[in-house]
């Protein structure tokens, strides 16, 4: 604040006692206020708005606070004053007041403004303060579907008043650094996170120690040894849940942080024609250390071609799939017709590959040479019939809400459906030859069958089918003698997740010899498990405990 006339008086003033000898004096709005604004806690309100008025009400100036809080207000003539700090919080403004005389020196206050509720705390890594880093709030109990944020500060400091009063779970969102998500409570795990509560009107404390992830490091080349850039790399724990990617640079070098340690598969691969080159190798992650991958080569995508023309009845040419299978069945590429009808299939090593048209049964056998390209001719399909049918649970009655897939001969998709509310379905996806028709269901106590079916041309099929009814397995999964909560448990088809104390129970489980597998989906938690079971048809079977390390 600057009063200019003021000012101009005192300085003429304090010349004319100069003439005349008086004493030096302070020159009038010389002074400097400092307004403080906190919550009932006596926490800093970084998002405060202070106005400075006379005793009569009169506005003087306004000034936001900055990062800890403070306004300050600068040349403030002696008198008597009003601070009053405004927060808007949670969708609700909060207003305070103090009074404070400005005589003869600077003057310091601090405005308590009462109802605003903060949370508050640090992240470090063992004693490493984490700046920049993201956390997020999630309500819980009656504070279900609320949700908060906050971003710690270069001291790895943060403080919010965005989040309501209520039960929250909090975690550190570490994407990026080599740091593993972690939640309040010091772990990896939500289950095991320590709950927050938020009170009204009052600071609370959030502070959290992250864990250190591992660090990959490594370099991709062709296959005379030079260095590929832009070439995505991808990492992933074998033993636990663990996931990362990253690029390579100019030089080929690529950085992969935030796993958990463990045996780690790296993979890398680039687009080359319609096929996709890859390459991977194995490397040991340590937390809280740095370790050096094999050097990943990328082998040179070959040079044959193969080309042709798809024709379709009834349909866009567009909306048919066309995929490239090599001398084992076993997909390479997948194209899709231009509107002319063209496939190209390019980037290819010598050998014999087969044309498949997606779900028709029709296909073509062609072999190419290096540098050749070779034509697979036209393949015309016709028009699509449709396989209709009605599936039911293993007690006969109407099975909704199930999944339908229906492929061909050759493995590939020809259409898929869900049952409606009478068990009905119907896919138009049939050409002629043989056919598989999978009814999946979506939990319950059966399991999915298949069926076989074989069409003749230009003919719609009906297929009814029969949910087998599924067996029960209960079991605990364990880490010494203490129950795991939260980790999947699954077998035979079902799926489940372990209750509080460990305990799990699959339903719709299919016969016959499995593994019941057990997977803890949070990164750097528990390590994979696994017992082999044999599972009599609509029985229930207890499994002996599994433990996890």
């Amino acid at each position: 604040m600057r009063k200019s006339l003021s000012l101009a008086a005192a300085v003429v003033a304090a010349l004319v006692l100069g003439l005349v000898g008086a004493a030096p004096a302070t020159a009038a709005g010389a002074y400097t206020v400092t307004v403080k604004v906190t919550n009932s806690s006596g926490t800093p309100l970084p998002n405060a708005y202070v106005e400075l008025y006379t005793s009569t009400d009169s506005w003087v100036d306004g000034e936001s606070v900055s990062a800890a809080g403070v306004a300050s207000f600068s040349l403030v003539d002696p008198g008597s004053y009003k601070a009053t700090a405004t927060v808007y919080s949670n969708g609700a403004s909060h207003a305070a007041s103090s009074a404070l005389t400005v005589g003869a020196s600077d003057v310091t206050t601090t405005v308590k403004v009462s109802g605003v509720t903060l949370v508050t705390g640090t992240l470090k890594a063992g004693s490493s303060p984490l700046k920049n880093v993201s956390l997020s709030f999630t309500g819980v109990g009656g504070a279900k579907g609320e949700y908060g944020y906050a971003q710690t500060d270069g001291s790895g400091r943060f403080t919010t008043d965005g989040v309501k009063p209520g039960s929250y779970t909090v975690v550190a969102q570490t994407y990026g650094t080599n740091y593993l998500p972690t939640y309040y409570g010091n772990t990896v795990r939500l289950p095991d996170a320590k709950v927050l509560t938020v009170k009204s009107g009052v600071t609370t404390s959030a502070s959290i120690a992250v864990k250190v992830g591992a660090k990959i490091t490594g370099k991709v080349v062709d296959s005379k040894g030079r260095p590929l850039k832009n070439v995505q790399v991808s990492a992933s724990n074998l033993s636990r849940y663990g996931y990362t990617y990253a690029g390579t640079n100019s030089k080929g070098v690529y950085v992969l942080t935030g796993l958990p340690s463990g045996k780690v598969s790296v993979s890398a691969g680039r687009q080359s024609g319609t096929t996709y080159v890859t390459g991977s190798t194995t490397v040991t992650a340590v937390q809280g250390s740095a370790r050096t991958a094999k050097t990943i080569k990328l082998k040179a995508a070959g040079s044959a071609k193969i080309t042709g023309k798809v024709k379709t009845a009834g349909s866009k040419v567009t909306t048919q799939g066309v995929s490239l299978l090599n001398s084992k069945k076993l997909p390479v590429a997948w194209a899709q017709p231009t509107s002319s009808g063209k496939v190209t299939f390019a980037g290819l090593k010598a050998g014999t590959y087969t044309v498949a048209v997606d779900g028709t049964n029709l296909t073509k056998k062609v072999k190419v040479s290096a540098g050749k390209t070779k034509s697979f001719g036209t393949i015309s399909r016709g028009k699509l019939t449709t396989v209709k049918g009605v599936v039911k649970s293993s007690g006969k009655k109407a099975a909704k809400a199930v999944y339908v897939y229906l492929s061909d001969g050759q493995g590939t998709q020809a259409g898929a459906a869900q049952t409606d509310s009478k068990g009905r379905y119907k896919i138009k996806g049939l050409i002629s030859g043989t056919y598989y028709v999978w009814a999946s269901p979506n939990g319950g106590k059966d399991y999915a069958v298949s069926a076989k079916i074989t069409v003749k041309k230009g003919k719609s099929v009906t297929k009814n089918l029969t949910l087998g009814k599924g067996s029960t397995l209960t079991g605990y999964v364990k880490h010494g003698s203490k129950g795991v909560k939260g980790v999947s448990v699954s077998a035979g088809g079902a799926f489940t997740t372990t209750n509080a104390s460990g305990k799990y129970t699959l339903t719709g489980v299919a016969p016959g010899k499995t593994t019941v597998s057990v997977t803890d989906p949070y990164t750097g938690g528990y390590h994979n498990a696994a017992k082999k079971v044999t599972v009599k048809k609509g029985k229930s079977l207890k499994v002996s405990t599994v433990t996890v390390k």
